[in-house]
């Protein structure tokens, strides 16, 4: 009874603190709703590209109609020289340019490489790639059709025996969104847990001292780990159904995974929030960490190309690791022991900081030497 008691006692704490409300239950839903609405399309779309065409043929301005006429760009400016269009990308103007160089019909008739040339903004990843994407397709598709038309005595070349149809298994709208908005979600149960326990903590602090029974440890941490699960299952169930995001349906990987994570998330907040003395002192120091944190967990930026030693630092962050066993287990359909290696360093990072944070709220203070040398005396 002692430990239900407490237990309630830390939600009547966290839903009567009107910031541990705001950060723990109240922020998970604001980012459930307001953070997609920036990734709705999921693609780029109306794309501004410029086209440069030097060589004024038929074919040339087949392909300009055909660029004008693919979906996700629009052609805003005609220019007439490759310089002019690079002028235009590096002042932001276009995302891409199409670059038709002289000659262009007569090689691509003869059988020879055309003179073409697509450039774009390495700045915008997304919207470049989306954008010479549909440009790539567009002159391949041009010449192809042109080779046919112009070229009737030769035959209608012949297809070839295996045609490569790519159809995204997972991201099946091949979207911005869902590649990187479940990972935010993951992110920010991580975050609001982190910054939340660093809140109440100091508040505890001054009400009752640092120390606290067993009892009100487990209770507590029990407490922050059913808020976690909380919006872990509302973020893979509601959210993502709402938003359309992959998910493979396991109840049962859910509802494994998420305590284990939630627990790798309220054992280190709870040891950080020991040593605080002050409510503020927590999103002081833990808030500018987010964008770090989440660069290094591989999901925007790949880990191939970060020095090793901070990849190895990374994934002692409990986001790296849950932000990958959300896309191995919720979006993926990977099984639990594919996904071992992830989830046994989560359980091991929440054994090792639940004895640490126990050790620094729970165990006796040792008396001090002078305090030690007077009890001697007596």
């Amino acid at each position: 009874m002692k430990f239900i008691g407490a237990y309630l006692a830390t939600f009547k704490d966290v839903l009567t603190d009107r910031s541990g409300l705001l950060i723990l239950f109240m922020a998970v839903v604001l980012y459930s709703l307001f953070y997609p609405s920036a990734y709705n399309h999921q693609v780029a779309h109306h794309t501004p590209i410029a086209v440069a065409d030097l060589d004024q043929s038929a074919l040339s301005r087949r392909l300009v109609m055909a660029a004008r006429a693919t979906e996700g760009v629009d052609v805003v400016a005609e220019v007439g020289s490759k310089e002019q269009g690079q002028q235009l990308l590096e002042q932001g103007h276009v995302d891409a340019v199409l670059w038709i160089g002289a000659n262009f019909e007569r090689d691509t008739l003869r059988g020879r490489k055309g003179n073409a040339a697509l450039l774009g903004n390495g700045a915008y990843l997304v919207r470049s790639r989306g954008a010479l994407g549909a440009l790539a397709g567009a002159l391949n598709n041009t010449a192809v059709d042109a080779i046919r038309m112009m070229v009737p005595a030769q035959g209608v070349p012949a297809a070839p025996p295996v045609t490569a149809v790519m159809r995204p298994l997972f991201n099946t709208q091949d979207g911005y969104g869902s590649a990187i908005v479940p990972g935010v979600f993951v992110m920010v149960v991580h975050q609001t847990l982190l910054l939340g326990i660093c809140l109440m903590m100091p508040t505890w602090r001054t009400r009752y001292g640092r120390k606290m029974t067993t009892t009100w440890f487990a209770a507590r941490a029990f407490a922050f780990i059913t808020i976690g699960c909380l919006g872990l299952l509302y973020f893979w169930g509601m959210a993502f159904w709402q938003q359309d995001y992959p998910r493979g349906g396991e109840v049962f990987r859910m509802l494994f995974l998420a305590p284990i994570f939630a627990a790798a998330v309220v054992m280190p907040s709870m040891w950080l929030g020991s040593f605080l003395l002050r409510r503020e002192q927590g999103g002081q120091l833990l808030l500018p960490m987010s964008f770090m944190f989440f660069f290094y967990s591989g999901l925007t930026w790949p880990h191939s190309n970060v020095a090793p030693a901070l990849v190895e630092l990374a994934k002692l962050v409990p986001a790296t690791l849950g932000i990958h066993l959300t896309v191995k287990l919720v979006e993926m359909h990977a099984t639990l022991t594919e996904a071992a290696p992830e989830w046994t360093r989560l359980a091991l990072t929440a054994l090792v900081f639940g004895i640490a944070a126990w050790i620094r709220l729970c165990a006796p203070l040792r008396p001090k030497r002078s305090e030690r040398r007077f009890i001697g005396l007596i």
